[in-house]
């Protein structure tokens, strides 16, 4: 009973960092072959666009390694000037900035085989970098019209002040904790 419990916590927990993430998407690095010299790095890559806020995430063998290197190193497949290496055989990339992403393998002739990636990142454009529209002019209301007030009985209505996203977010995060709940 307490494994059902810690396993429905847990993916509330995660379902609940996934919406809190927003729209990141999280992509493993050449589906079920994994980052591996098997995989067709470039067809994996092709036609999907990578936003800031993705994960990347290498799947590999301990014959592999993950480096991140500059357009010289990807060409080259020269690691030594790697910005990270990661040998441990599952390795997370956040796509922090914008821009060319490079990534070999460590082992030349991996990489020479075509174990490499380039992608190119580009910025995620959320609402609240998108310019809010002109504010609108308030209609004249004739005096003899009835107040908002009057007419839903003084009750107050929320107003949208942007919190509406949050306010979703709070209620789904409640209802799954309610769910969880009514299964235990």
């Amino acid at each position: 009973m307490a494994g059902r419990y810690s396993a429905a916590v847990a993916v509330v927990i995660v379902f609940g960092l996934v919406v809190l993430a927003g729209e990141a998407s999280l992509y493993t690095v050449g589906n079920a072959a994994g980052w591996d010299i098997s995989a067709d790095l470039p067809s994996w890559a092709a036609g999907k666009l990578f936003y800031t806020g993705d994960v990347l995430l290498f799947t590999y063998s301990q014959y592999h390694s993950v480096n991140i290197v500059d357009k010289n190193g990807y060409d080259t497949c020269n690691a030594s000037n790697a910005f990270q290496r990661s040998t441990g055989g599952n390795t997370s990339v956040a796509l922090a900035t914008a821009g060319e992403k490079y990534f070999i393998c460590g082992v030349l002739s991996h990489c020479l085989g075509g174990m490499k990636l380039h992608l190119h990142v580009s910025k995620k454009v959320t609402a609240a970098a998108a310019p809010s529209p002109a504010p609108e002019l308030s209609p004249v209301v004739p005096s003899s019209l009835p107040t908002p007030a009057s007419v839903n009985n003084g009750a107050d209505f929320p107003q949208d002040n942007g919190s509406s996203k949050s306010l979703r977010i709070c209620n789904l995060l409640t209802s799954l904790a309610l769910l969880v709940c009514v299964i235990f």
